[in-house]
């Protein structure tokens, strides 16, 4: 079975913290790649404190625009690179301390992404492991409810695995990303978290799919913020709550990807979260956009396209530019 790609852009959370993206299981040939942009609106209301309390805190409105590209260096090992412009404003009662929580739009790049997957089994069950570093662009305001990230580089590794569901359903396929990432070391702390995301999808024709998202994280360290805010932690913390707060999420979403052409597809997905601590709840979360594949690995894919073969195969040939995202 030829190997096809699955391009998944990271969906950035604006002003909250960078989530993992569903699964890259499926890796480009060698040669080919895809650029992909993405609008993202989000809308944040609610905050989690250190039990779970689900609070109005104020308002975040947010949208990033993310430039996305991925490339087949062999035909088992990609590189993607991608980096987010965001535009953040907050009105409420309960502002930091910062003029970026002074109730205008502040906006600016974020953070740098790179990532390196190596497919180490290419079948009916695929499985690469992956290795991702972020870096923010520039020194930019964290200690705000409208910070443009967190402005924390950071390291994840992990694995992507994803099979299609031919034999118990056919046109269906699974996703699933686990990874474990820390960051730098912020006033003596330095957070871990584990990351699952899962991705269940059907094909309704060879070029229409609808899917459903599941995205959890889970904290190993770092402070809990209680619902009196940051205000009654330690002076040394306190600023630095966002960076490293003990952050448990769970997000759920949908959403639907088509093949307009055979280099162009486009995509829309809405999510929202369902429990957390210590951080931001998405209210609304809304994504858009396209995709656009290049180099030689696509005129294989259009060859290949037309010979017969098993569920199987013909369920990774469709799934050759989709572009899942949360």
């Amino acid at each position: 079975m030829s190997r096809q790609l699955l391009l998944v852009a990271s969906l950035t959370l604006a002003a909250l913290y960078p989530r993992a993206a569903a699964a890259q299981a499926w890796v480009p040939p060698k040669g080919e790649g895809s650029v992909a942009l993405l609008y993202q609106d989000l809308f944040v209301k609610d905050h989690f404190f250190d039990r779970g309390q689900r609070r109005d805190r104020g308002e975040i409105n947010s949208q990033s625009l993310l430039l996305d590209l991925t490339y087949g260096v062999t035909d088992r090992l990609a590189i993607t690179f991608a980096v987010p412009y965001v535009r953040a404003r907050y009105s409420g009662t309960a502002p930091h301390p910062t003029a970026q929580d002074d109730g205008a739009t502040h906006h600016g790049l974020q953070d740098v992404r790179f990532s390196a997957r190596f497919n180490v089994i290419d079948g009916p069950l695929t499985i690469t492991p992956f290795v991702a570093t972020s870096v923010p662009t520039h020194d930019y305001e964290y200690f705000a409810h409208a910070a443009l990230g967190p402005h924390v580089p950071g390291v994840e590794v992990g694995a992507y695995v994803g099979r299609m569901l031919a034999s118990a359903l056919p046109n269906a396929f699974v996703q699933f990303r686990y990874s474990y990432g820390f960051g730098e070391k912020i006033v003596g702390i330095r957070p871990k978290r584990s990351n699952l995301d899962v991705e269940v999808g059907y094909f309704v024709t060879k070029t229409v799919r609808v899917f459903t998202l599941g995205s959890g994280r889970k904290a190993h360290g770092g402070i809990d913020v209680p619902e009196a805010g940051w205000r009654v932690l330690p002076p040394a913390l306190g600023p630095h709550h966002d960076q490293i707060g003990r952050i448990d999420l769970l997000d759920v979403g949908a959403g639907v990807q088509a093949s307009v052409t055979k280099s162009l597809d486009v995509f829309g997905s809405y999510m929202k979260s369902l429990a957390g601590r210590n951080t931001h709840a998405i209210n609304r979360g809304i994504t858009v956009g396209a995709s656009w594949s290049f180099g030689r690995g696509l005129r294989s894919m259009m060859q290949s396209a037309a010979a017969p073969s098993s569920s199987d195969e013909e369920g990774v040939r469709h799934l050759v530019k989709c572009l899942c995202q949360k």
